[in-house]
């Protein structure tokens, strides 16, 4: 799966990251990911993959994220995950 601009474009705007200037895929061991540069800054973009067998259920996925934002919180220097605007 290769995202398009339009496809980066609907996806900043969902979760408030600027108006794109450009981004660039970015090799991963077996996720799709992006680096995403807007008029607000960089961000990277990272997709898991929904398969038996690599894939991740939503209860791991939010557990990553409430691990990442923990050590976010006691000065890991991470990437953070984002809401979008559905919250």
């Amino acid at each position: 799966m290769t995202l398009k601009l339009s496809d980066i474009v609907k996806i900043a705007k969902n979760f408030r990251l600027g108006s794109v200037l450009d981004f660039k895929p970015i090799s991963t061991s077996g996720n799709l990911a992006y680096k995403i540069n807007t008029d607000k800054g960089s961000y990277f973009l990272r997709f898991s993959p929904n398969d038996p067998f690599r894939g991740r259920t939503k209860d791991e996925l939010l557990a990553e994220a409430e691990f990442i934002n923990h050590l976010s919180e006691n000065g890991v220097p991470v990437s953070v995950p984002l809401k979008n605007l559905e919250g």
